[in-house]
């Protein structure tokens, strides 16, 4: 098998002021900026960005877990859910929590089930899990796994980001005196499982903050327990299971600009840090985290939980992050780091061996699809990312699996809504899908390829030609005489960083004064810059570093941060023109 399709040229990318959002700057903003010593540009930003009263900055940059929403606001769902919840545990009824096996997936199946072992040893009722193996049984509750569910004799099934795609199997299970309660953040299709006893979601439910994960879903279930009978939800769940919140948020991809979401990863890297968690301390000592920050948590823990999945089966990662004993998470550490060796390798093959397609194509097309026999199913959705780094255009990579079928995943652009699109073609030529904005999972016959990505491709042709172009922003000018302890101090006040409020990107007017190639690569610098002439200040930079001279005035973007190393703050330089 060898498909391919793309568009030759190398993507232009631009530069732009980040829009504004916002309103002015009010006099009662102004006052609480100085009041909260927020530096007046970094007010700015966060009035670009949309804080434009006092409370919603207050709440943003200074919210604490009291301010989050209650599992209460998932209204009636929630109540019909934990009134079954309640009679499976005071009936000893046998529950099974079935999860995904993603980060968002696992984090949420360690959530529901931490929380329930705990009020098992009370209830004494059943407790069990299962993790679809991949290539075997295929993404969610399906016509596969399904058999596997029923044979472990549940009373009551409780899916974990995942469920909302699953009409027929769930209606199956209702035939079979199987109650099924779904939690999932995943966009709801046409067809829901209307014989789901209960659906936890976030837009069936009219919840307030949509850009929840699965693991923030299945977290609103288990203080629900105690919320919906009007009692606050214990410390061990309300406060010790964020870590595990912030690892699916983060790892899903999930806006943090929603408020919810920024508290919950902000008090999730704080227990992270701490070592609160004995699986997840292990791995810290072994790769040596000095501050924990949504980098660690999505290029660090991240790959290494989904490996355990890509490469094989996933369960040994809920056992990891429950488990306090030495041996156990040591021993399920070493297999993920060696499968996360494994990812790696095969990730490259697949860049490399697309990359190569590509190059041998004459065609023209507004999306990547590349696909091989020798692709590895579980590593095309993070290959499918790394080929729009290159291509910057919405990329498709698929494999074909043992039954002869192609099983891909992915990724999408700025401005284009994966999971419109798709929905729009579905019928009649995909045999399974499913996901969201930016990214998708599908399995089609070889012989509806070409129709189904003519179709894709007919459907992108309607877009703005702006929309292939990627697109920079900076937030701010920055001059020198802004440069100050005040200004660092209020730029660490509005972390986390991640999707929905990037890092605060600045543009400022600098030259290179010294320079020092870093790790014998020319591309990779360090030393000082000159900002607006008057001030010397230290840079890094790690790429570009042969296209920019010495002594040569340019516009620079990028961000200031803390070196661990030589303890002082330095620019870290993203580009420049």
């Amino acid at each position: 098998m060898s498909i391919v399709q793309t568009e030759n040229e190398k993507p232009q990318v631009i530069w732009k002021e980040r829009d504004c959002i916002g309103s002015q700057m009010s006099d009662a903003l102004k006052e609480w900026g100085k009041r909260r010593n927020i530096h007046p540009k970094v007010l700015e930003v966060l009035i670009k960005r949309g804080f434009t009263t006092v409370e919603e900055c207050e709440k943003f940059v200074f919210g604490t877990l009291s301010d989050t929403t209650p599992a209460t606001a998932f209204g009636e769902e929630m109540e019909k859910a934990i009134a079954r919840i309640k009679v499976a545990m005071q009936k000893r009824e046998k529950i099974v929590i079935f999860a995904d096996y993603d980060v968002d997936g696992t984090t949420a199946c360690s959530i529901m089930m931490g929380t329930l072992k705990r009020l098992q040893n009370h209830y004494k009722f059943e407790l069990d899990l299962i993790i679809p193996d991949r290539f075997k049984e295929g993404y969610g509750l399906n016509d596969k796994n399904i058999v596997r569910l029923v044979a472990m004799n549940p009373n009551l099934v409780i899916t974990v980001d995942c469920g909302i795609s699953s009409a027929s199997q769930i209606a199956s299970l209702k035939e079979k005196g199987i109650d099924v309660i779904v939690t999932d953040h995943h966009e709801p299709k046409a067809e829901l499982p209307t014989d789901a006893l209960a659906i936890v979601h976030p837009k069936f439910c009219n919840y307030p903050f949509v850009s929840l994960s699965g693991a923030g879903v299945a977290y609103q279930l288990c203080k629900g327990l105690w919320e919906v009978h009007g009692k606050k939800a214990p410390e061990w769940v309300e406060r010790d299971m964020l870590d595990l919140v912030a690892l699916g948020a983060i790892c899903d991809i999930m806006d943090i600009k929603e408020a919810d979401n920024r508290i919950y990863v902000k008090e999730g890297l704080k227990l992270i840090e701490q070592g609160r968690r004995f699986g997840l301390a292990t791995m810290g000592s072994r790769l040596n985290w000095k501050k924990v920050t949504p980098y660690t948590l999505g290029f660090q823990i991240g790959p290494r939980i989904n490996a355990a999945g890509r490469i094989e089966e996933a369960d040994c990662v809920v056992e990891m992050l429950l488990s306090n004993d030495a041996d156990i998470v040591n021993s399920i550490l070493n297999v993920l780091e060696e499968r996360n060796q494994e990812r790696k390798k095969i990730q490259e093959y697949i860049v490399k061996k697309g990359l190569e397609q590509i190059a041998k194509s004459n065609y023209k097309y507004l999306s990547v699809v590349i696909g091989d026999e020798g692709f590895h199913e579980g590593v095309v959705g993070i290959a499918a990312s790394k080929m729009i780094d290159v291509f910057y255009r919405p990329t498709f990579v698929l494999a074909r699996n043992e039954e002869g079928m192609l099983k891909g995943s992915a990724r999408s652009i700025e401005g284009v809504n994966l999971f419109e699109v798709m929905q729009m073609h579905e019928k009649g030529l995909l045999h399974s899908w499913g996901g969201h904005y930016a990214a998708a999972g599908l399995t089609i016959h070889p012989d509806n390829v070409k129709t189904f990505f003519d179709k894709i491709e007919d459907t992108l042709s309607k877009y703005p030609k702006e929309t292939w172009i990627r697109k920079k922003y900076w937030d701010g000018h920055i001059r020198a005489s802004d440069i100050n302890e005040t200004l660092f101090t209020s730029v660490d006040a509005l972390e986390p960083f991640g999707q929905g409020f990037p890092k605060i990107t600045w543009k400022l007017q600098g030259m290179l004064v010294h320079r020092k190639i870093m790790k014998n690569d020319p591309d990779k610098l360090r030393g000082t810059i000159l900002i607006d002439g008057e001030l010397e200040f230290p840079f890094i930079m790690w790429e570009k570093g042969l296209e920019i001279e010495v002594n040569t005035p340019y516009t620079l973007y990028g961000h200031f941060q803390f070196n661990d190393f030589f303890k002082h703050m330095e620019f870290n330089i993203i580009d420049f023109q």
